[in-house]
């Protein structure tokens, strides 16, 4: 189950991240092209539709923010049970051997 929601993370990442690449590229186009235009000394749509991208592309940089923290925590998660795991592996076996121990002293 670890596996499988550490996999579904790291493709939410992947297409927020992609989201936020195809985004900037688009804002990038109509600023290009507002800068053009305005090179020209023509009033464009294309400096609002840049701005409306760009406004664009920060919400989707948070969103792609979001999910890497989401797979940090989540992997620190898999981690933590892990070593948590390990530890409770190695106590238990501790005990049984002094458990054996016990027995080989007393015969038991």
């Amino acid at each position: 189950a670890a596996a499988a929601a550490t996999a579904t993370q790291v493709a939410r990442e992947a297409t927020a991240t992609a989201a936020l690449n195809a985004a900037a590229e688009i804002a990038a186009t109509h600023a290009a092209a507002a800068a053009e235009a305005a090179a020209m000394g023509v009033q464009s749509e294309e400096a609002t539709l840049a701005i409306a991208h760009t406004v664009e592309v920060d919400r989707l940089a948070v969103a792609a923010q979001v999910e890497r923290e989401k797979s940090i925590s989540q992997n620190l998660a898999i981690s933590t049970a892990a070593v948590t795991a390990a530890a409770a592996e190695k106590q238990a076996t501790a005990v049984a051997a002094a458990n054996l121990a016990v027995s080989s002293e007393t015969g038991g």
